[in-house]
């Protein structure tokens, strides 16, 4: 921590501006217990979306050899749009093998639902803690990409802000 000297009457230090120059690291904003917490549930998400992009993966490439035949393209959630390719005659019975689309979407919904699920576990952890009502952000799955990793602070923070402005409203 830097201190300033100030040149008011006695040389005393500025206390004020020492302590508004102090800076706090993100995970000082939380005790120890509640990090191991935050900690536990990010590595168990990562665990959970390590697979679901493993798979998402091995789906992508397969689907790969339809592209032209269904005229797949992606969205940015990762999520394929394709058209169903329909046999009208008895020629063959194609129309019965896997196609891995729906399991790729399926992927890319799981995707979603567990990153919206951290966010709720986390706030919702604190909420109960400090027995407040911060809201979970919804997040966007049309525009959550695959392999996106939410850090938990972001979500501590989201608590931090919420409990900051009830603080602030009670001084007022």
């Amino acid at each position: 921590m830097q201190t300033t000297t100030s040149t008011h009457a006695g040389g005393n230090a500025d206390l004020l501006s020492g302590i508004l120059g102090v800076e706090i690291r993100n995970e000082e904003k939380i005790t120890a217990q509640y990090r191991l917490y935050c900690e536990k549930q990010q590595e168990a998400l990562y665990e959970s979306l390590d697979q679901i992009d493993r798979w998402y993966d091995i789906f992508t490439k397969e689907a790969e050899r339809y592209g032209e035949s269904n005229r797949i393209s992606y969205k940015v959630n990762g999520e394929i749009s394709y058209r169903e390719r329909v046999y009208p005659d008895d020629s063959n019975y194609s129309h019965h093998e896997f196609r891995p689309f729906k399991s790729n979407n399926m992927l890319a919904s799981a995707n979603h639902s567990a990153n919206q699920n951290f966010a709720s576990r986390i706030i919702g952890y604190f909420n109960r803690t400090y027995n407040v009502s911060a809201s979970v952000p919804e997040i966007d799955g049309d525009t959550l990409k695959m392999g996106f990793r939410p850090q938990y602070m972001t979500y501590v923070d989201t608590v931090i802000e919420h409990i900051s402005h009830i603080m602030t409203g009670a001084l007022i």
